[in-house]
This record gives structure tokens, C-alpha cells and sequence, in this order.
């Protein structure tokens, strides 16, 4: 892989990404998107950018560099608003453990996914150094 934007333009995605959890997890405090019918539209918003960026990683498109770093705040955004949308539906469940249940599969996902990735770059070397 190789850098096809300035260091700059991957330094403001990462710290947009950051910035734009809380931002949007805030906005569940004013809006409610509990219901079944607003957080499948959640996702498919999410994944909209999120998509973007995944093919932006795999085709090295030229575009605008300044696409990556708004899709990559977007993209934070949009996720952390559906996370906190479905633990408040659980919060609010029959279930007594439902959040910690939903909270153990988040983090069991995202364990499957960094041992895939170190796998993936460190056995296999999928990934190359620019």
C-alpha cells in the first residue's frame, strides 16, 4: 500500500475521528433512535462512509484529499451514534443483563478483528510497508 495523501491529511482523519464520538453520542440525549426502524437507517447511513473508505484503502483513488478526513469523521460519528442507540434500547430491555451482554460482544469483536488484522499483517504479510 502506499500513501496516496499527505501525512497531514491522515493525521486530521484520525483526529476527526476521535473528536466526532462524543459529538454524536451526545446527540442520543436530545434524539432517541431507539426503535428498530431507525437504527437499521442508522446503519445504513454508517455505512455509507465507512464503505468509502474501505474502497478508498483498496482502489488509491485520486480524489480530493480533503473526502478523507470528513468520511472518516462521518464514519466515527454515524458508529458512535448506533452504539449508543442500541445500548440504550438495552439499557431499557427485560433482560437484567442485556447491556453486559451487548458490551462482551463488542469487545469480543473487536478482539476477532485485531487478532485477524496483527494475522494478517504480521504471518502473512497481506499488508506492505510504503
Amino acid at each position: 500500500a502506499m500513501l496516496t495523501f499527505p501525512c497531514q491529511v491522515y493525521s486530521l482523519s484520525t483526529n476527526l475521528f476521535v473528536l466526532t464520538n462524543p459529538i454524536f453520542c451526545f446527540i442520543q440525549h436530545f434524539n432517541s433512535f431507539s426503535s428498530t426502524i431507525h437504527l437499521s437507517l442508522l446503519s445504513l447511513v454508517a455505512a455509507i462512509p465507512t464503505l468509502f473508505i474501505l474502497l478508498l484503502s483498496i482502489l488509491q483513488l485520486s480524489i480530493p484529499s480533503v473526502l478523507l478526513p470528513i468520511s472518516a469523521a462521518f464514519s466515527a460519528g454515524f458508529l458512535s451514534l448506533l452504539r449508543t442507540a442500541a445500548a440504550s434500547r438495552l439499557a431499557y430491555s427485560s433482560h437484567p443483563k442485556a447491556l453486559f451482554i451487548c458490551g462482551f460482544v463488542t469487545q469480543f469483536g473487536s478482539f476477532i478483528g485485531a487478532t485477524s488484522v496483527f494475522i494478517l499483517a504480521n504471518v502473512f504479510h497481506i499488508f506492505i510497508s510504503s
